[in-house]
């Protein structure tokens, strides 16, 4: 099964949507680019920002490919890779979801996935984890996980594949016949 892991923008591109999460979680973390301004020469300059390497996706990405899925990461952090998506006609879209601004951009590009691919949409991380059933409701995921993906989407790609029969029990929260539905993981 073809699979696309996205690493999204942190902001919406909007004006004035970004500021203060943008601000908050940028300083946390030590980045000196929270301003748009500067964001073009420090996003160059690669050791300021560990975010542009996306240690999650890549260890979700490895896990598939040893179960000889064909997986590509395409981390938005550095550049647009709509066009490199469409082309790579993935079966199934997996988007990690911070907080904060980015959920706009995100909700707006996997609509306009699913509309273009006819894909699954997956969505995982910290926001996700906390508002499964708020983030299922809000958009147009099909599936979304609950703690670490890494423990379950292997599982949830051979379930939609037909390699096994039985659905994970557990971290997965997913709509069927429009009624919300959590396997829930104990924390």
């Amino acid at each position: 099964m073809k699979v696309a892991l996205i690493m999204p923008i942190m902001d919406t591109g909007e004006k004035g949507a970004n500021s203060a999460f943008k601000f908050i979680h940028d300083t946390a973390k030590g980045k000196i680019n929270w301003n748009r301004a500067s964001t073009p020469i420090t996003n160059r300059i690669k050791f300021l920002d560990r975010e542009h390497y996306p240690n999650g996706l890549i260890q979700l990405g490895t896990i598939l490919k040893i179960a000889n899925h064909e997986v590509k990461i395409f981390n938005f952090l550095e550049r647009d890779y709509t066009q490199e998506i469409i082309t790579f006609k993935p079966h199934v879209v997996g988007i990690t979801c911070s907080s904060g601004p980015n959920l706009v951009w995100i909700d707006k590009f996997a609509r306009f996935l699913k509309k273009e691919l006819k894909c699954l949409i997956l969505l995982g991380g910290p926001h996700v984890t906390l508002l499964p059933e708020q983030t299922l409701e809000t958009t147009i995921a099909d599936y979304v996980f609950i703690g670490e993906a890494d423990f379950v989407l292997l599982d949830l790609i051979n379930f939609l594949e037909g390699k096994i029969s039985r659905f994970p029990e557990e971290g997965i929260c997913y709509k069927k016949m429009e009624k919300l539905l959590r396997n829930a993981l104990q924390l």
